[in-house]
């Protein structure tokens, strides 16, 4: 899973706190990923204030089938690195932001994964961290770092990343978390 809270402090702490107890519960109920999602919503609605919400990208991988099934509450997508074609991919469904409207209705889709592939979630305070001339790291630099190195583990993969954004920024000041989860299909 991704999150990312709107706002900042002890209340986007809060509906953090809120959402990963209620995911943490469902999760052992091995529901599938639109129910997780529709779940957390319905419960954290009106729990939380308006200004209060949260984007949320959770995917299922099936090691058996070679495949993904994910579901999107308005995080971005899912990169998805494609080493047969040496292209990227970007997996996407509709749905609104956590906790702003009960009984929203989102989307499930399912997508094959091959030996080799690559799946990034992060939140937008990689692709938006913004040097002194303010301009942003951006999604192609993203991809074009997981390309140049795929060959690296995961955690390698981010700590080069990382370390691009810091040299990227060059001392900027940042106003956004940075987080970036990648994982890889062996």
């Amino acid at each position: 899973i991704m999150s990312d809270v709107a706002g900042k402090g002890v209340p986007a702490s809060l509906v953090m706190v809120m959402i990963r107890s209620v995911f943490t519960v469902l999760a052992k109920e091995k529901l599938d990923t639109v129910e997780v999602v529709s779940t957390i919503n319905n419960t954290i609605s009106g729990d939380v204030a308006e200004d209060r919400y949260a984007t949320f990208f959770f995917y299922i991988f099936d090691s058996e089938k070679m495949e993904i099934q994910y579901s999107n509450a308005a995080h971005g997508p899912l990169l998805v690195y494609r080493s047969e074609t040496d292209d990227f991919e970007e997996l996407d469904t509709e749905g609104m932001p956590l906790g702003i409207l009960p009984e929203s209705e989102y989307e499930e889709k399912t997508a094959k994964v091959n030996h080799g592939d690559i799946l990034c979630l992060y939140t937008d305070g990689i692709t938006e961290a913004m040097n002194k001339k303010r301009f942003q790291y951006g999604i192609e630099r993203l991809k074009e770092m997981i390309r140049e190195n795929k060959e690296k583990s995961c955690k390698e993969i981010c700590d080069l990343v990382n370390d691009d954004i810091e040299v990227f920024v060059n001392g900027a000041p940042q106003h956004d978390d940075q987080t970036l989860f990648i994982s890889k299909v062996l």
